[in-house]
């Protein structure tokens, strides 16, 4: 189902590709929609989701500074 565990482990690995093929806004929105299913159901797998939001988050800075160095 929508809302099942397994949705929130698919949803976040699919993010996960988001973020290695560069589509992090995509991967963000992905990722947080596991961290939402997991924090509902007061699961404790949702540290995945969170170190797969702080890997995006990581990935977005790296990739300003070098935008910003470019110019």
């Amino acid at each position: 189902g929508q809302n099942h565990i397994e949705t929130a482990n698919v949803l976040r690995m699919l993010g996960e590709i988001c973020s290695l093929e560069g589509d992090l806004e995509e991967a963000e929105e992905l990722i947080n929609k596991s961290l939402l299913i997991c924090q509902q159901k007061n699961n404790p797998a949702s540290f995945y989701s969170f170190e797969s939001l702080a890997n995006l988050y990581l990935k977005k800075a790296t990739e300003g500074k070098t935008e910003g160095d470019a110019k």
